[in-house]
């Protein structure tokens, strides 16, 4: 971070972000994180958190990369599994998709995205809908934080064979 500081004339301070990565393959997902936000996951209709927000004794306090104890709070989740589906997102949108009080995956929240990504040919169409519903009133009305998130679902060899040919 020091290093990216500097060349980029800055404070560390400024890169002051959370982190999620994910790797999913065929038969193997792989989850880190740092911070807020979370990973979840689904496999034949089952949802389930890969990762769980990581927030401090305050509101919006949380660890970020350029915290000097931060790869000790990495969370790493490797999941030996094929997966349905998967979905990071940020701070802003934990409080829909998760239930905080009990710990788990608000599934109706993902369910429908799931299944219009399962169902639609260009995923690019899902766009629009997507920005449209996560800056609508009922949203923000839950959430005034970033709002990020990413969606993922397996779709056949044969299907990525005939795009490809």
């Amino acid at each position: 971070m020091k290093l990216v500081a500097g060349r980029e004339k800055i404070e560390t301070k400024e890169l002051a972000c959370t982190l999620l990565v994910a790797v999913l393959g065929e038969q193997h997902a792989v989850f880190g994180q740092i911070g807020d936000g979370a990973w979840i996951a689904e496999k034949s209709g089952v949802f389930g958190a890969v990762t769980w927000p990581q927030n401090g004794e305050f509101a919006n306090e949380t660890r970020f990369i350029t915290s000097p104890d931060a790869l000790d709070s990495l969370q790493f989740q490797n999941c030996p599994k094929a997966l349905t589906s998967a979905a990071g997102f940020t701070d802003g949108v934990q409080a829909l998709a998760l239930n905080l009080a009990a710990k788990n995956v608000h599934s109706p929240f993902f369910q429908p995205m799931f299944a219009a990504l399962g169902e639609c040919d260009d995923e690019t169409s899902l766009l629009s809908p997507l920005i449209s519903f996560l800056s609508s009133d009922r949203v923000n009305e839950r959430t005034d934080d970033d709002k990020t998130l990413v969606l993922a679902r397996r779709v056949a060899t044969e299907q990525i064979r005939d795009e490809l040919a």
